[in-house]
């Protein structure tokens, strides 16, 4: 089965879950190699919202 196609080009998501709070984060891809570039921008995200790094 092929996944739907979204209006911004999107075929994947990628989602980041934290352990202690539960809390998740999901970000549209349009190619799987897109993959670590998410997690560097969701990585510096965190570090400028929380000023903690991810281990």
């Amino acid at each position: 089965m092929e996944m739907p196609i979204a209006k911004d080009g999107s075929r994947y998501v990628i989602t980041f879950t934290d352990d202690y709070s539960r809390g998740s984060w999901a970000y549209p891809m349009r190619w799987k190699h897109e993959a670590l570039q998410k997690f560097r921008q969701f990585e510096a995200w965190v570090y400028r919202q929380f000023g903690a790094q991810i281990k």
